[in-house]
């Protein structure tokens, strides 16, 4: 499995707890396991997989639970929870490229949410539940590069997604709860909603022709700028060839190949 910049602390200790009960085990796993494969090294791919989404789970949990302390907001933020995971389990959504740079996002939007509903209450109200519920029913789910799925499963998610979202928008009407205690619900419904347009635009973004358009021009700008450098390192070198000695402390060994030029 490739691990990208910023999973390395999730991926050692994954690998390292994995390893750990490999060992009390003696190997030995469990028939639900071998159902999946026979093969060990494929076992170990799933249990480390499996580790590193609950150590990234755990971690921005109570990270998140930090943040509603300080707002003195547990309740409201379990509610969100139970709002939030049953949808964007079966929706879908922007993903970020690694597991720390997840922790942070959800972090930093988490604790958007918090401020703006600490200074207004009613700023996710019941019309912005229907515009939420609107967004859900019309793009998911939305798949990940990394977990791309089935026409099958799509349909099926797409029926679950619009169950789900039916069943919290009818709660945020039916259900006599807090205005507190209301937002959040509605703000777990936008969170998935946002989430949602996110991971569209980016996988339009990565499949369009405007970004392989712009692509190439960076490339081709990239390279333009490189053999700059390179020509303008050759300059500094040959200015120097031609000169007694280079205009600092230290002169480092000159190239064989320059000391003809030198002599121009």
């Amino acid at each position: 499995m490739k691990v990208k910049d910023g999973d390395n602390m999730y991926q050692r200790f994954a690998q390292k707890l994995t390893s750990l009960f490999l060992r009390e085990t003696e190997g030995q796993v469990s028939m639900y396991v071998k159902k999946i494969t026979e093969n060990e090294e494929e076992q170990k791919q799933i249990f480390n997989y499996g580790a590193g989404l609950l150590l990234s789970s755990i971690v921005t949990f109570l990270l998140s639970l930090v943040i509603a302390g300080l707002f003195g907001r547990l309740v409201e933020t379990l509610i969100f929870y139970v709002f939030f995971l049953p949808l964007r389990s079966v929706s879908g959504g922007y993903h970020a490229r690694s597991y720390l740079t997840c922790t942070v996002s959800f972090l930093s939007f988490f604790l958007l949410g918090n401020i703006l509903i600490y200074f207004n209450e009613t700023i996710f109200s019941k019309t912005v539940a229907v515009v939420a519920a609107i967004i859900v029913v019309a793009t998911a789910p939305v798949e990940d590069e990394n977990k791309p799925l089935s026409v099958k499963k799509k349909k099926k998610m797409r029926v679950v997604s619009w169950c789900i979202v039916a069943l919290e928008l009818s709660l945020v009407f039916v259900v006599k709860l807090s205005l507190l205690q209301n937002s959040y619900i509605v703000w777990a419904m936008v969170f998935v909603a946002g989430l949602l347009l996110s991971g569209k635009i980016k996988n339009l973004w990565k499949g369009s022709a405007v970004r392989m358009r712009i692509k190439e021009k960076l490339w081709k700008f990239g390279k333009g700028m490189s053999n700059g450098a390179l020509t303008l390192l050759a300059f500094i070198a040959v200015t120097s060839a031609s000169q007694t000695s280079w205009w600092f402390i230290h002169q480092p060994e000159e190239p064989k190949c320059l000391k003809e030029v030198g002599e121009w």
